[in-house]
């Protein structure tokens, strides 16, 4: 390859080619950069190491005597990855702006120098991408020749070391359409060590080597591939854009659902992953090639086979061990930041090894550790209450965390309930994952303890019964559950039966009214209608408890036109003004139903307590600018802020809740507030919120006074945590050492008969 590389392009490369592609790399680096102050530092890093590559590249990159015009599939390559580099330097004008919020005394010549510096990588790109390309085509052009001559080599180079050159270099191409299907451009493999480059290579590899035992062709098997990768990162592009979370393979059980959802978005063109496109079409003729030079034909013998099983599992096995010791648990951080730094494949992998054993073990666990059970009785003399609950799908204060000016106060009506009480939740999660959510409200346990993403598609609800379901039941609550969409979404067809519902109803019913908000329907105000039902339906001598997971405020934000907004921002963002303008408007909508559900509930003769919290932010609220925090931990926090109210017809006092906490501590405040008996687990939450209001799955912890720190296992400043981890340990492991009483009321043996 060497001697191939210096016959075509001379020994003495001219250093004004070597100087122009640093630039390019360079210029494309701040292109995609998203401005953070913590960026600098890598940004140069980045540059430096671009310029230790560029130099040292062998000869010049102009072919001599290869300047035709370019083919077909060089041009398309060329215009996708620049269309790239296009949209995302329209994107940019808002990061600009987050940059020049944190850094206000660099002025606006940066924004000057940043756009003319991106408008310059743009073009460097093309003939940067021009050149690059002419060097494939002429390496593909002999080899086939070369092939259909029936000649033995493509000059010094084997026919077969071009064939594994091939495959390899295909494989390679997968990598790159995965990464690029989620991440920035200079984020792909700098942030990434060596080991976990070759072990991302290693499993596009094992990959391959499978299918090839089964299909015994190199060529059909890299077609087979090529196609799953191709569809698979485009997906992947869509998923993660959409829903905040990366296609692992545990993810495809939710694609029909996902498809279903996928209506309600509206695509615009700086929102098509071109980059990925590109590479799908350079992976495409190469295959072509690879489908020229491998032509004989011939089954495998026994020895082969066994040669690239052993092959594959020597490839597979490093990789497992590698991500199992090794790799941080996925269930809390940021997708991005993980693929960046272990890549999609190692993250897949980690996804579905940890899927088999779904809960995290606590450091140093042991049912010796936990406290002594005293069992709380669960008959009372005092009238329980009917409980309403609702987790308002994306309800979110933006204005919490962004910058943005709104031509009216959204949450004003809201805020003004009478006799409500407000205060602040944290989720675990941005912009996705409302499964995630609602386990956390309906368990009392931490997603921390998950290992894998949305619990109701892995643990097995009906052999865990500490449950704020259960619990309830205990006290003689008759319950139902409710969503207005698919039950497939997250299992919920099976989980919500599984967590004892007396009643679920899931999916559009036929009592739901029609009524729209623009293109949109799930409306709060047509679910509220069904929940009144649902409620009135429950028995008359029981307390009464209705859960509601609604879905108007999910994305997409551009389903309806501007015409609809009924709220708009002063801020020009872009295509994410009109996005954010139709999340307030949706949002306002949510806030005068919830007033009329109150003023409903005001006149029935029945004790109600109703309380609602967001789910998550919308996923907007990742590009909106914020200047108000100097910590990413602080800005990341904020984001995952949603408020909640606590309303009652009966004058409960409601002024004891913590003002922040997490979502899993939502019922036991309440339970506490209405009076109804305090299982240990709950007094265990209610005492570590005293300490520590909110804890993140990624190990984040704000403390009282409200600053924020890491939990560290044993370490005894965190010994409320420890114990409270310990505890929900306990009631999701549902083993032998399962101590009921800690979760749930004892009923007497006269309940019993």
């Amino acid at each position: 390859m060497g001697r191939f590389l210096s016959e075509n392009y001379g020994k003495n490369g001219r250093w004004a080619d070597r100087a122009l592609l640093l630039l390019s790399v360079w210029a494309v680096h701040v292109l995609v950069w998203v401005p953070r102050t913590d960026l600098i530092p890598n940004l140069v890093r980045n540059c430096l190491a671009s310029a230790a590559v560029l130099l040292v590249l062998p000869g010049s990159l102009i072919p001599r005597g290869e300047r035709r015009r370019p083919k077909v599939w060089e041009a398309a390559v060329c215009a996708l990855i620049s269309a790239e580099f296009f949209f995302r330097f329209y994107a940019g004008w808002i990061a600009q702006r987050r940059l020049l919020g944190v850094i206000e005394r660099l002025g606006m010549w940066w924004t000057a120098i940043v756009s003319i510096t991106a408008l310059l990588g743009v073009a460097f790109s093309l003939i940067l991408q021009g050149r690059l390309l002419r060097l494939v085509r002429l390496f593909r052009e002999r080899a086939e020749a070369a092939a259909r001559a029936g000649e033995a080599s493509v000059g010094p180079v084997p026919m077969r070391a071009v064939k594994y050159l091939l495959i390899a270099a295909m494989a390679v191409l997968h990598f790159y359409i995965m990464q690029y299907s989620m991440l920035a451009f200079p984020q792909i493999t700098f942030g990434m060590s060596w080991q976990y480059l070759l072990l991302n290579l290693a499993l596009y590899i094992a990959a391959e080597v499978l299918i090839v035992l089964v299909v015994q062709r190199w060529r059909v098997a890299m077609l087979i591939s090529s196609v799953l990768f191709a569809l698979w990162g485009v997906a992947n592009h869509y998923v993660y854009m959409l829903h905040g979370s990366p296609l692992y393979l545990a993810e495809l059980a939710n694609t029909g659902a996902a498809m279903g959802v996928l209506s309600q978005y509206r695509v615009t063109a700086g929102e098509v992953p071109w980059a990925v496109l590109g590479l799908i079409v350079l992976n495409l003729s190469l295959l072509r090639t690879l489908w020229v030079v491998d032509v004989r034909c011939r089954t495998f013998g026994w020895r082969e086979i066994t040669a690239r099983l052993l092959l594959a599992a020597l490839l597979l096995l490093p990789a497992d061990l590698a991500l199992v010791k090794n790799t941080p648990r996925f269930g809390g951080g940021v997708p991005t930041y993980y693929v960046a730094h272990y890549g999609f494949a190692c993250c897949a992998v980690a996804d579905e090894v940890r899927a088999l054993n779904p809960v995290l073990v606590p450091d140093g666990y042991s049912a010796d550790r936990l406290p002594q059970a005293q069992a709380v009785a669960a008959e009372t003399e005092s009238r329980l209450p009917d409980i309403i609950m609702i987790l308002n799908e994306s309800f979110c204060d933006l204005q919490y965390y962004a910058d943005i000016t709104p031509d009216r106060d959204v949450l004003a009506d809201f805020y003004s309930v009478e006799g409500a009480y407000y205060g602040h939740a944290v989720s675990t999660v941005i912009g996705g994952g409302t499964n995630n959510s609602e386990y956390e409200l309906l368990t009392g346990f931490p997603y921390y303890l998950v290992t894998s993403y949305a619990p109701f598609n892995y643990l097995n609800f009906s052999r865990i019964n500490a449950n704020v379901v259960e619990y309830l039941e205990r006290l003689g609550y008759a319950t139902a559950g409710m969503h207005p969409y698919s039950r497939s979404i997250y299992n919920r067809g099976n989980a919500y039966p599984a967590l004892g519902f007396d009643r679920v109803t899931l999916g559009p019913t036929d009592s739901l009214p029609r009524t729209y908000y623009g293109l949109r329907t799930n409306l709060d105000s047509s679910y509220y209608e069904v929940l009144k039902e649902e409620y009135d339906a429950l028995p008359e001598d029981s307390p009464r408890f209705v859960y509601l997971l609604t879905m108007q405020n999910h994305g997409g934000y551009s389903q309806n036109d501007p015409e609809y907004d009924t709220v708009h921002i002063a801020e020009n963002l872009g295509a994410l003004t009109e996005q954010t303008d139709e999340f307030l408007s949706c949002l306002a909508l949510s806030v005068e139903a919830f007033r009329d559900l109150t003023e409903y509930y005001a006149s029935v003769d029945r004790p109600v307590i109703i309380c609602m919290v967001g789910d998550h932010a919308p996923v907007l609220i990742k590009n909106l600018p914020s200047s108000r925090f100097t910590s990413s931990d602080e800005a990341s926090l904020a984001q995952r802020v949603v408020p909640y109210v606590l309303w009652s017809n009966c004058g409960y006092d409601f002024s004891g809740c913590a003002e922040y906490m997490n979502i899993f501590g939502l019922m036991p405040q309440l339970i506490r507030m209405a009076g109804l008996p305090v299982t240990p687990f709950y007094r265990a939450i209610a005492d570590m919120e005293t300490d520590f209001p909110v804890l993140l799955n990624s190990g984040l912890v704000m403390n009282a006074d409200g600053s924020l720190s890491r939990y560290r296992a044993g370490d005894a400043k965190y010994d409320l945590i420890t114990q409270y981890l310990y505890m929900s340990y306990n009631g999701l492991r549902h083993a032998d050492d399962y101590i009921e009483e800690l979760f749930l009321p004892v009923k007497t043996a006269d309940e019993g008969e």
